[in-house]
């Protein structure tokens, strides 16, 4: 399966596509925050969190990072917790579109073998360990909103486990379906 499959018409199909997919991932998680993980205070059961993953392997690491960054934005917002509240999460977000994307610009253009799957999904693995771990060092630096160590059970794990096993199984069939 060749993951680059998606064409985009110049600068303006790609702008068409970040605004959509952003609208799409800022509403859906607005619904979504609906579903809070028990004892997780800020933490929600999120499946459009493929989205930036996705576009990040078929469209690349600026589509998925936009896409990533300006939904979660978006659906935090409409969610009344503001725009530029939890930035590092926003960022995060980003990053589980940047990451796929330099991975499929530096090489991993094809899902044909067992290995080049379990590459894919080392880079799923990997960005979304790299994305919540920026989160959670921004806090630490800069924001001071999460209490430690409570706040590793309560918000960093749920946070990052729920993304992990939703991204590992979702992402791979959302690229089969552009095959």
């Amino acid at each position: 399966m060749r993951l680059s499959k998606i064409h985009l018409h110049g600068r303006t199909g790609t702008f068409i596509l970040i605004i959509g997919t952003t609208l799409v991932y800022g509403l859906l998680n607005t619904y979504s925050n609906r579903l809070l993980l028990p004892s997780a205070p800020f933490i929600a059961l999120r499946p459009q969190v493929v989205l930036p993953f996705f576009l990040g392997f078929v469209c690349g690491p600026w589509v998925g990072f936009l896409s990533g960054f300006l939904g979660n934005m978006i659906g935090d917002g409409l969610c009344g917790y503001g725009v530029w509240h939890f930035w590092n999460w926003h960022i995060a977000n980003g990053l589980y579109g940047l990451l796929p994307g330099l991975a499929s610009r530096l090489g991993l253009q094809e899902i044909r073998t067992l290995q080049h799957f379990v590459m894919m999904e080392s880079v799923v693995v990997a960005s979304n360990i790299i994305a919540v771990a920026f989160a959670v060092f921004a806090d630490l630096l800069w924001m001071n909103i999460m209490q430690f160590p409570q706040s590793l059970y309560s918000w960093i794990l749920p946070a990052l486990i729920t993304n992990m096993v939703l991204t590992f199984v979702l992402v791979p069939l959302l690229l089969l379906s552009v095959r």
